[in-house]
């Protein structure tokens, strides 16, 4: 999966779609595995569109990072 489609998916303000849309859809903490309340899971999504709105970041190429920095990009789950 590429960074846009990821996007479409999971990144609040790309594609947001109804609640009704999600309820069939179970997400699983990333360490514990323990499966997460998905109507909790979607509002923290939504709290989270300031990073969007504020553009506290902008995209960038991997190669641009390693230039810049001397590391590889940091990543931000949502």
């Amino acid at each position: 999966m590429n960074l846009e489609e990821y996007e479409e998916d999971f990144v609040p303000g790309k594609n947001i779609h109804e609640k009704e849309d999600h309820e069939d859809q179970m997400f699983f903490d990333d360490i514990t595995g323990v499966q997460l309340d998905t109507q909790e899971v979607l509002a923290a999504r939504q709290e989270l569109q300031w990073l969007h709105r504020a553009k506290v970041y902008e995209k960038r190429t991997i190669e641009e990072c390693w230039q810049r920095t001397g590391r590889g990009p940091i990543t931000l789950k949502l």
